[in-house]
């Protein structure tokens, strides 16, 4: 399905792509499809550092595949010099602000006790574990959106914490 792109008044951030590496881009988008569009979602996601912090399921629940073929879709872009890859651990609390009563958050959150401040629900998410750096080859291109440390977590089904967009 392809989206329509229309006007958005709160746009952030910038790419800068290598003019070099667009042939480069072409051929792995032929090769191997998967490869590609994970490499477009790092992109998407990335920080200033070129850099997005998740796991392999979130990837796999986001793409509509299966862990293996995501595994197998990041070891092809490290071996090829597209991403490099490193492990974090983390352990801390975020506030999520709910959006005007958002049920299906706090039903995906197993219920925890939120505040309700006006119309919206804001509570606390633990992130504790290890997770994947992925890191965009700065060769290839530079994010700018004046964030650093994006988060990507599946947090149960089609709910995500995206640290992007908070």
């Amino acid at each position: 399905m392809i989206q329509k792109h229309v006007y958005i008044k709160n746009l952030q951030g910038t790419v800068s792509l290598n003019k070099d590496v667009l042939v480069d881009l072409a051929e792995l988008i032929r090769i191997s499809p998967l490869s590609s569009r994970l490499l477009f979602f790092i992109m998407g996601y990335a920080d200033d550092n070129n850099e997005i912090i998740t796991n392999i399921k979130t990837l796999a629940k986001y793409l509509g595949r299966s862990k293996e073929q995501i595994e197998y879709a990041v070891k092809n872009l490290i071996k090829n010099g597209y991403i490099t890859m490193s492990c974090v651990d983390i352990d801390k609390s975020i506030d999520i602000i709910g959006k005007e009563h958002d049920i299906e958050l706090y039903l995906a959150s197993n219920k925890r006790i939120w505040k309700v401040i006006g119309n919206k629900y804001i509570g606390t998410f633990k992130i504790k574990g290890k997770y994947i750096k992925l890191r965009v080859n700065k060769n290839i291109i530079k994010c700018s959106n004046n964030r650093t440390g994006n988060i990507i977590i599946n947090i149960k089904d089609n709910l995500y914490y995206d640290s992007y967009n908070v």
